[in-house]
């Protein structure tokens, strides 16, 4: 974990030293479709979406930011606004993932409805690791000049060592529902496509 934190600081770090001096670049994430046969497929599959969604969130944080030299706002403005926005957008992509966890169809079986309790306890503990970025870009807003900025980007980078961290063990668990013991969740998991999609992922 400590390795991952110190990861995760630099890369947050660096993306922040590249930015205010005038660099940087910007991605979009790549959105899954997801045909569905039933309703515990469309379960799955709409927790899986929404998990690679947030998976890609993450990313896109720690992605360069752009800065439009020209732009009537400072660099340091840029970024914070930029920070902020990126950490708003993974706070929704996780919220979705907890919507969709709990949106378990009725009609799902006993062991459905068991890996439903367990995403959902691994769905809570990625949303307040998230919280905890949220809280920490905030923070970041105070700072005036790119130096306390840089400073408290260290709380950021650990807030996101850390969600990243919860995050994997939930895509983890959803990457392993497509071959599980149990009929049900194999067949629910395995046969949506955003799953199969993301048990295709490193």
């Amino acid at each position: 974990m400590a390795q991952i934190a110190r990861t995760a600081v630099v890369a947050v770090a660096i993306l922040v030293l590249v930015a205010l001096a005038g660099c940087g670049s910007s991605g979009s994430p790549a959105a899954s479709p997801d045909p569905s046969v039933n309703a515990a497929t469309q379960w799955a599959g709409s927790v899986c979406s929404s998990a690679a969604t947030l998976q890609q969130s993450l990313k896109q944080l720690t992605s360069k930011i752009t800065i439009k030299v020209n732009d009537s706002q400072s660099s340091l403005t840029q970024a914070k606004q930029q920070l902020q926005q990126r950490a708003s957008a993974v706070e929704t992509a996780a919220g979705t993932v907890a919507s969709s966890v709990q949106n378990l169809p009725p009609s799902s079986d006993q062991q459905v409805k068991a890996a439903g309790q367990q995403l959902n306890a691994s769905s809570d503990r990625s949303k307040q690791a998230v919280q905890q970025i949220k809280s920490a870009a905030t923070q970041l807003q105070t700072a005036s000049t790119p130096a306390e900025f840089t400073k408290n980007i260290v709380a950021v980078g650990t807030a996101v060592a850390g969600a990243v961290s919860d995050v994997g063990g939930l895509l983890g668990s959803l990457k392993q529902y497509g071959s599980s013991a149990h009929a049900s969740v194999k067949d629910a998991f395995g046969n949506a496509h955003s799953c199969q999609a993301l048990s295709n992922t490193t």
